[in-house]
């Protein structure tokens, strides 16, 4: 499955509906673009009415799974059975060390996320579905098929079908 949306990160759901006046019009976003909404109280009625509507698990619950994950190799907290969870296959990240006085810091740019292992952690369960953020490229999105993605989240959905030589999913 590959998703284009345009996302915003906050309280653990993923902004993936346009700015509406009202409830219905974001829960029609929803409908057509299948994906979760924002914590704006708009969007948050729109998911009550919509029980379908997928609430991801919050970006920090995710983040610190995946860097424990690749960080020590191990699966320390397996997500429960039917999480959903999302993140960036690459994430520039900055790494801090404390120190008794002071601390270093080390950036990383564009940092893989996901490995076997980490996608093994999050899939511990097979109800647990994850979705790969930020897949423009066949290298991309060969290695969210080989990492178990649910689905995909692309700028470009036509290229990605391109590249994947796939027909577009159309909606009604």
């Amino acid at each position: 499955m590959v998703m284009s949306v345009r996302r915003r990160w906050t309280a653990g759901l993923v902004a993936a509906v346009a700015v509406t006046a009202t409830a219905a019009g974001a829960a029609a976003v929803l409908d057509r673009v299948g994906a979760s909404a924002s914590d704006e109280k708009p969007n948050l009625d729109a998911i009550a009415a919509y029980p379908h509507a997928w609430l991801m698990e919050d970006r920090d619950t995710t983040r610190t799974r995946l860097v424990a994950a690749r960080l020590t190799g191990n699966c320390l907290n397996a997500p429960r059975s039917g999480t959903w969870a999302a993140f960036e296959l690459r994430r520039d990240v900055t790494v801090t060390e404390k120190f008794t006085l002071g601390e270093g810091r080390s950036p990383v740019k564009q940092a893989l996320m996901w490995d076997r292992a980490a996608a093994a952690c999050f899939h511990t369960h097979p109800s647990v579905m994850t979705v790969l953020i930020g897949i423009e490229t066949k290298g991309d999105y060969t290695t969210a098929k080989k990492l178990g993605a649910y689905a995909v989240v692309t700028n470009s959905p036509k290229h990605m079908m391109e590249v994947t030589n796939k027909p577009a999913a159309t909606t009604s």
